[in-house]
């Protein structure tokens, strides 16, 4: 009886429509695959965005989205008057979504840095995010709605309706500080794409100047640590050479044997944990083998 129960549950929940999007063109309230025309739409007529990021086939999150808030009515009449709603679907069936926008998507993917689904981002009317709205298990159209309201309460849109009910002289002295406080946070955006740009721009000629002398060191630095060290030996305790030598070829396999076997990630177990110990015990014994020829060579 339970696996019959879980059964029809589950299709239940695989029989949920995705919202139907449209495939062209913009309009307030309706999801559409045409994000283009939505920025247009929107900075037009100075509207919020709601941005969806889903995969409508396959997603188990994104259909409860679709089942208890975007299919109901409340969200319908909400999104008619305050949204442009872009929907941008990565699913299974690729038959779902029209070519010309399969490229499309993985560019706002990666503009937006898109990691799960579904994503909702809220936007404002130029396209620029003001916040991410994480998606809650007993989400409802009122809870949703009530978060968008709250994170477009400091948009133009919004603290232009304030101003309208406040007594003028608040609203006037509100509005300059509000004014002052876009301008502040636009010219920070401003700094901090000119610092990220000039970083950017040091990592590129700092990569240009160190990648040869990287490079060149990588070949001769062990190679001149390997010749100084054979110098000292022959010159102090020739008789030794032969000896630290071949412990420092011995040393050096194990070593190489070692990580191997480390990156063929075997299990955890008293087997594995007895070869990793062996292992170590010849490196450590073959290191101190080489290291007290060179210490008796010093000067």
């Amino acid at each position: 009886m339970k696996k019959l129960i879980t059964l029809a549950l589950f299709l239940a929940f695989a029989l949920v429509a995705a919202p139907k999007a449209d495939i062209d063109g913009a309009k307030k309230g309706v999801w559409t695959m045409d994000y283009d025309s939505v920025l247009k739409a929107a900075e037009k007529d100075d509207t919020p965005i709601l941005m969806l990021f889903t995969g409508s086939d396959w997603c188990g999150w994104c259909k409860v989205l679709d089942e208890k808030v975007l299919s109901k009515p409340e969200w319908n009449d909400y999104a008619q008057k305050s949204l442009y709603l872009a929907y941008i679907d990565f699913p299974q069936d690729e038959k779902l979504v029209p070519e010309k926008y399969k490229n499309r998507n993985k560019e706002l993917q990666e503009e937006f840095d898109i990691e799960g689904y579904p994503t909702i981002l809220l936007l404002d009317a130029k396209g620029n995010p003001i916040d991410n709205l994480p998606m809650e298990k007993n989400i409802t159209p009122q809870s949703f709605i009530t978060k968008i309201r709250l994170k477009l309460l400091y948009s133009p849109a919004e603290l232009e309706k304030i101003y309208s009910i406040l007594p003028k002289d608040q609203a006037k002295e509100l509005k300059a500080k509000g004014d002052r406080k876009q301008f502040l946070s636009n010219e920070l955006k401003k700094a901090d794409e000119e610092l990220d740009k000039a970083i950017k721009e040091a990592e590129e000629k700092h990569e240009k100047v160190a990648k040869p002398l990287s490079d060149e060191l990588s070949k001769i630095g062990p190679a001149f640590d390997k010749d100084i060290v054979k110098a000292l030996i022959a010159a102090k305790s020739p008789d030794k050479l032969p000896k630290f030598l071949e412990a420092q070829k011995n040393l050096e396999e194990e070593m190489d044997k070692a990580m191997k076997w480390i990156q063929t990630r075997p299990e955890q177990n008293e087997e594995n944990n007895k070869i990793f110990e062996d292992f170590r015990n010849r490196i450590d014994q073959l290191q101190a083998e080489t290291q007290e020829i060179i210490i008796q060579a010093l000067p």
